[in-house]
């Protein structure tokens, strides 16, 4: 039989240890176009790839530094860039922390709850995105001096 807690990896982000309550897939799966015809009793679908992963976490800190430990992890989570997260029964995971929210209760003096979510960071994208708005304004300036050369001279004329 199988002995779960021993088994079970401590929690931390970046290096900020955490205690977890719940920890979860919460979007996975594939993307799929669903494509419906006008008056038509069938549809067809589209298998566009792999969802991106996304995990939900509720953790806590407990302590005399609950406050300090809290602060820290709101830290790590408002970093820039990947970041390494370790969950208890996930594992290891490349990540970028997408929500971080703290809630403190006098109920439960020295324990703050924290409610993470964390979107898997993928590779390098081979897609090149281009901002078609910065090519128009370029294509426009290009053709500025030209269009007010030619209207300057046609009020020369």
């Amino acid at each position: 039989m199988r002995n779960w807690p021993k088994t079970l990896l401590p929690a931390s982000y970046r290096g900020v240890s955490f205690q977890v309550s719940e920890e979860g897939l919460a979007d996975s799966g594939r993307r799929v176009a669903v494509h419906e015809f006008v008056k038509a009793e069938d549809h067809a679908t589209e298998d566009m790839g792999r969802k991106v992963r996304r995990w939900k976490v509720s953790a806590y800190v407990a302590g005399d530094t609950a406050d300090t430990d809290a602060l820290a992890l709101v830290e790590a989570c408002s970093t820039d860039g990947v970041g390494t997260l370790i969950l208890p029964f996930s594992g290891s995971l490349q990540v970028r922390c997408t929500e971080c929210s703290t809630t403190g209760s006098k109920d439960q003096l020295g324990t703050i709850k924290i409610e993470m979510s964390f979107v898997e960071a993928g590779g390098t994208s081979t897609v090149q995105a281009t901002a078609i708005g910065d090519r128009i304004a370029a294509s426009s300036l290009a053709t500025l001096p030209a269009l007010i050369s030619s209207a300057l001279s046609a009020f020369g004329q």
